[in-house]
């Protein structure tokens, strides 16, 4: 029954930890960018006029809009036009109306654990089984091809990836990743790709399994990109036959975007290289800063290769994530508990350095404080 599901994810700790509101407690737990957007995107909208762009708008999304997207995308295969891409309400938009349009109730879909809890949380609610691969700490939270084959069933109908990764950091080598595609090809399964931190990478580069397999559903937001999370804003791109089911499932879904931020998100798209580099450059300074204080602190930690978390290992502090991130709120930081991201990420806990550098310091600072009575 839907009343069960629901419950069922309903019961997340990541919650008691976001809806936490206590004065001078400095949040490391919500993954929103301190940047403002690029100034030439708020002076557009500013300056927009004319009813047109108050109206109902192409329910795919407007045309100058995908137009851009497809410029903007190096991954994008070269025989894709404006057809192959539908604007929705954010990536998590993307995320329902993809699965909606291609899976059916009691079909499995194959999930990272740890991962973001919508990947969860979606199929659930839409009576889709969701089946969980491990990513593992030792190698580096990469999925391995290996631990697919013992999850396949008749109803296997598709793989989930999410590089880089929320919560991991993690970014997928271009060898796992031909791996994962020759699996899935192999298998006739459909890759429904989240690469809303796309662009967020520091030591790696990130290789999109877009144009590699005609089965790829490529997931993308403007949240993160340009600090647009208000906005909900995103996209999704993919071959005609699987993007024309997203697109009537969003139709019926939303209607359609926000026509006036679909003018305005062309200028980030067309006039924002400066302002990208910048604010990668600042996210790979908070990055090497938050990585050496948790690694002073004596923590088990990687560093992250892309996106904008760390997911320290706590695993020598006792290990009960929930129960440690409550511990640091009382010393005045916010932190997420990494079981929240499901069974494999118990043991850890995800801090975002997406905050100022101040609050990162600050909230560091608490941190180390915190755990100090843990030891």
């Amino acid at each position: 029954m839907i009343k069960d599901r629901l419950e069922q994810i309903g019961s997340n700790p990541l919650k008691e930890i976001f809806y936490f509101r206590g004065e001078g407690t400095v949040n490391l737990a919500v993954g929103e960018p301190d940047f403002s957007p690029p100034t030439s995107v708020l002076d557009t909208l500013r300056e927009l006029k004319g009813s047109e762009v108050h109206r109902y708008g192409d329910p795919q999304g407007l045309m100058a809009l995908r137009s851009a997207i497809l410029e903007f995308m190096d991954d994008a295969p070269d025989h894709f036009d404006e057809g192959n891409v539908v604007i929705t309400c954010g990536a998590t938009e993307a995320l329902a109306s993809s699965i909606l349009a291609h899976f059916d109730p009691g079909d499995e879909l194959l999930i990272p654990d740890p991962g973001f809890i919508l990947f969860n949380a979606l199929p659930t609610v839409f009576n889709i089984t969701p089946i969980t691969y491990p990513l593992h700490f030792d190698n580096g939270f990469e999925i391995d091809v290996n631990d697919l084959e013992s999850m396949l069933t008749e109803r296997t109908r598709g793989i989930l990836l999410n590089y880089p990764s929320n919560p991991t950091g993690a970014v997928l080598g271009e060898d796992k990743v031909r791996a994962v595609l020759e699996f899935a090809e192999e298998h006739d399964l459909k890759v429904i790709s989240d690469e809303v931190y796309h662009r967020f990478v520091y030591d790696a580069d990130h290789s999109s399994p877009l144009s590699r397999y005609h089965g790829v559903i490529h997931v993308n937001s403007f949240s993160k990109t340009f600090a647009l999370t208000g906005w909900r804003l995103g996209f999704t791109m993919a071959e005609r036959e699987l993007i024309d089911p997203i697109k009537i499932v969003h139709q019926y879904l939303v209607t359609s975007p926000s026509t006036i931020l679909q003018h305005a998100a062309v200028q980030a798209l067309t006039s924002s290289g400066n302002y990208l580099r910048s604010f990668v450059e600042e996210m790979r300074w908070r990055r090497d800063y938050a990585h050496q204080r948790l690694t002073e602190m004596g923590l088990d930690t990687l560093s992250p290769a892309g996106a904008f978390y760390a997911f320290p290992s706590v695993k020598d502090l006792g290990g009960d994530s929930l129960k440690i991130s409550k511990h640091l709120i009382e010393h005045g930081v916010l932190t997420a508990p990494g079981v929240a991201f499901g069974p494999g990420g118990e043991g850890h806990i995800r801090i975002s350095f997406a905050a100022s550098r101040d609050s990162l310091e600050a909230g560091l600072d608490a941190m180390e404080n915190g755990l100090r009575e843990l030891r």
